[in-house]
């Protein structure tokens, strides 16, 4: 039992006076009050300032000697030039073109891409350490280098293919996933995006966007190459197995899907539907697969997982919940659209994987560090998923060599090189049809692969498959 004393100090204790705690709470919040305008004024008032000033670990990682990008041949995609003050600036004589591989490098705005992703290996120092800034001397790094999976000429090549039409082209190794060239237009020269940085990075057009990797369209016919997989595998159909009798509609209760040619193409087989992208063949494809089959053959291309390689960020794509869909909507989804959508990158992962046996590799950019000491591989090929058997992937490149040499995709056919492939017009709620191609070449020996997208194009056949003729080309050249 406590004393009476010890009862006394309780009570002082407890018996503070009321003003005391008052006038506590009154500098408590008068403080934060202070802190919370410097904070507004240092935000508003002086970001220009301490953006630009030396001691900005920032600023100074930008202003670093960094290692340069190379190509696939050596060819120099990223430099560090020495100014007069003794900072150094980046410079990419690829320009704009070059932009969705290399990424950028900025005094104010920082890294992207690429020169983000691997940021620690293009300025050698643990990142910890980096954040000291100008308190520790930095490494010259111009005798070191980032070996990239491109091909300079190539990437020069697809992003003038694209003519300053908004979209994107990618082009890849199937065997390996290795990247050959991945061009996204709009685009800006990263030499200047400090400098264009207001007028750039609220564009309707979104020219810092990469395509590519981060932009999500809906796919049209080019989708119909993995439902033909479907109908070998879960179906169980012959190529050249009758399948139907196109009469240029599919009734699904108060829907009607419609096909391209108003006057249907009567009896057809799977191969000749895939030829003439035959919208009858492939909705009655998704609803004889069902909700179920079409989910486990979405979910084979393992695209949802995501990718964490190199600078890729590959967006994940949009998938419906196949086993919820109405039957119509389930029939949209098969011939590509509904609420379907993807990348170019997924796209030409796609046509690669029917070029690799069945397997499909995960796409991949940057291949080693080259420094004084030596060569450090970075990254090796690795499967992404596996959509086919090697005999069903054979049988689907073959129908798509027939869509090449007698159907829709007749634009991307090369002399004396068997290419097989698949056009799409994706419609869309936003404006014309988006215009797709996605492919491979040689049929016998594939050696690249391809998916070319151009926004409000048209038809896949008459604007993207020529595009993807001249890459094709190129790169077998």
């Amino acid at each position: 039992m406590p004393s009476p004393n010890d009862r006394d100090r309780t009570d002082n204790w407890i018996s503070v006076p009321q003003q005391a705690v008052l006038q506590l709470q009154r500098f408590f919040i008068l403080l934060f009050a202070c802190i919370f305008a410097w904070a507004v004024y240092l935000q508003g008032f002086q970001t220009e300032q301490y953006a630009a000033a030396p001691g900005n670990p920032r600023s100074a990682a930008a202003a670093a000697a960094r290692a340069k990008l190379l190509d696939r041949e050596g060819r120099v995609l990223a430099t560090s030039v020495r100014l007069a003050d003794g900072t150094y600036e980046r410079r990419y004589p690829l320009g704009a073109a070059g932009a969705a591989v290399t990424g950028y490098s900025t005094y104010r705005h920082g890294n992207g891409g690429t020169e983000a992703a691997w940021n620690t290996a293009l300025t050698a120092g643990d990142d910890a350490v980096q954040w000291f800034g100008p308190l520790l001397p930095r490494a010259d790094r111009t005798k070191a280098s980032l070996q990239l999976t491109v091909d300079a000429r190539l990437q020069q090549l697809a992003y003038q293919a694209l003519g300053g039409r908004r979209g994107a082209i990618v082009l890849l190794e199937p065997a390996t996933g290795a990247i050959l060239a991945m061009a996204s237009a709009p685009s800006v020269d990263p030499s200047v995006v400090d400098e264009a940085w207001e007028r750039v990075a609220g564009r309707q057009d979104a020219p810092l966007l990469n395509r590519a990797a981060q932009g999500l369209y809906p796919p049209g016919s080019t989708m119909k190459v993995l439902l033909a997989v479907g109908a070998l595998e879960q179906l169980a159909l012959k190529p050249e197995q009758s399948l139907l009798s196109c009469q240029g509609f599919l009734q699904i209760g108060d829907y009607r899907l419609e096909d391209a040619n108003p006057r249907g193409h009567g009896a057809i087989t799977l191969s000749q539907a895939l030829a003439e992208s035959c919208n009858v063949a492939f909705g009655t494809i998704g609803l004889r697969l069902g909700g179920n089959g079409m989910h486990k053959l979405f979910r084979q291309t393992s695209w949802l997982e995501g990718s964490d390689k190199d600078a890729l960020n590959i967006e994940k794509p949009l998938f419906p919940d196949f086993a919820r869909l109405p039957d119509g909507e389930l029939a949209q989804t098969a011939i590509g659209q509904g609420t379907l959508a993807v990348t170019p990158l997924h796209m030409a992962a796609l046509a690669a994987a029917v070029a690799n046996d069945g397997v499909m590799m995960r796409p991949y950019l940057v291949s080693a560090l080259q420094e004084e000491g030596g060569s450090r591989r970075l990254a090796a090929p690795a499967p992404w998923g596996k959509i086919a058997s090697a005999g069903q992937a054979k049988a689907v490149g073959k129908m798509m060599a027939l869509a090449v040499r007698e159907g829709t995709a007749g634009g991307a056919a090369l002399r004396g090189v068997t290419v097989a492939g698949k056009t799409g017009t994706a419609e869309n709620a936003a404006g014309q049809p988006h215009a797709w191609f996605i492919g491979f070449a040689p049929l016998e020996k594939p050696s690249v692969a391809i998916a070319v997208l151009v926004e409000n194009g048209g038809g896949g056949g008459a604007v993207a498959a020529p595009i993807a003729a001249r890459l094709l080309q190129a790169a077998l050249d």
